[in-house]
């Protein structure tokens, strides 16, 4: 059974833009051709073929932490949540600090039912990055669906993304509905 409501499913591509966004001093992994082909295949929605050339970019580079955070977005989408929990789990294996990789990996947990280690994660996350709103969200969706007293009311769990990118990208929605 996934956790994520189709309307929250939008969120999920976005992941990929911000991954497109992250500049390469910052991430410390070269940008190459199969990574960005990837990243277009994911936001095509050709989520297995998206993973067969993050697969050849991680073979290529196998420190490439953004290539296996794509790698896990994409498993999750298809319903492969040990993979993707798996390939998030190398990311920050790689880099401990990568706050999204946190969070995905919330998602990845929440979707197995495991709620008390994705809250793990999104404490995490949000320990990395204070700021980061969907963590909060993500973080208060599980805790309810554990039982708890969520923050907010009914949250759908979603995946992370920086927020100035989520909101350029919904008012783009929003104009397009128009």
């Amino acid at each position: 059974m996934q956790c994520l409501s189709k309307g929250s499913r939008i969120y999920y591509f976005l992941v990929f833009l911000a991954f497109m966004c992250i500049p390469m001093a910052v991430s410390g992994a070269p940008m190459s051709e199969y990574y960005n082909q990837g990243l277009e295949l994911a936001h095509q929605g050709r989520y297995a073929e998206s993973i067969q050339l993050f697969d050849t970019e991680i073979a290529a580079n196998p420190d490439h932490f953004l290539a296996w955070t794509a790698k896990g977005v994409a498993q999750n989408e298809l319903g492969e949540y040990d993979a993707a929990l798996a390939s998030f789990d190398r990311s920050i294996q790689i880099q401990p600090g990568y706050y999204l990789a946190w969070d995905n990996r919330g998602v990845a947990l929440a979707n197995l039912g495991r709620y008390s280690e994705a809250v793990a994660s999104y404490d995490e996350a949000l320990r990395l990055e204070p700021g980061h709103e969907q963590a909060k969200i993500n973080r208060d969706a599980a805790i309810e669906r554990m039982g708890g007293e969520p923050h907010q009311q009914q949250s759908p769990l979603v995946y992370a993304l920086p927020g100035a990118l989520a909101l350029s990208f919904l008012v783009v929605l929003g104009k397009r509905r128009d």
